[in-house]
């Protein structure tokens, strides 16, 4: 999602508790925190998230854009930037996740970090898939040919004496 998007749902929706959703139906404890904000050299903002946090409290909307522009030099020049969340607990490793969409429903701020629309790798693999098999059965089909030519069968008619 590109930061100034992002910035503009949170300027719109203050005082709102964040809940960040990593897999359908999976979300992170309500006590987490911003580690840290990372502005990397190829156009992209990494927002550290951690479970860490002693305090049962959960961020708001107005302190994570905050963050957002105090660690950002200039956030005019920044606003086509890629931002990404780095989250991992014990069942997942610490992984960069693309927010893929924001939902704001019953005065929560949900970031959804997962995407159910991954029809380009499915497609990718479907295609491997197929052309592994297409592989496969042009070489049988060549060297059954080859073998066929090389070493004919008989023909061979079994005759059933009783019906004639």
């Amino acid at each position: 999602m590109k930061a100034k998007d992002f910035i503009q749902l949170l300027q719109l929706t203050p005082k709102m508790p964040i809940k960040v959703e990593y897999l359908p139906g999976l979300f992170i404890t309500e006590g987490f925190s911003i580690s840290k904000i990372v502005l990397k050299q190829n156009n992209r903002i990494q927002v550290y998230l951690s479970e860490n946090n002693p305090a049962d409290n959960s961020i708001q909307t107005d302190e994570l854009h905050h963050k957002l522009l105090s660690s950002m030099d200039h956030p005019a020049l920044q606003g086509n930037a890629e931002i990404t969340m780095i989250y991992g607990n014990q069942e997942i490793g610490e992984t960069e996740l693309d927010i893929t969409e924001v939902e704001v429903f019953q005065r929560t701020f949900t970031v959804k970090l997962f995407s159910l629309n991954n029809l380009k790798k499915a497609k990718e693999r479907q295609h491997r898939q197929h052309k592994e098999q297409f592989e496969q059965k042009g070489k049988r089909f060549f060297f059954t040919a080859i073998k066929n030519f090389l070493f004919p069968q008989p023909l061979v008619l079994k005759w059933n004496l009783a019906k004639l």
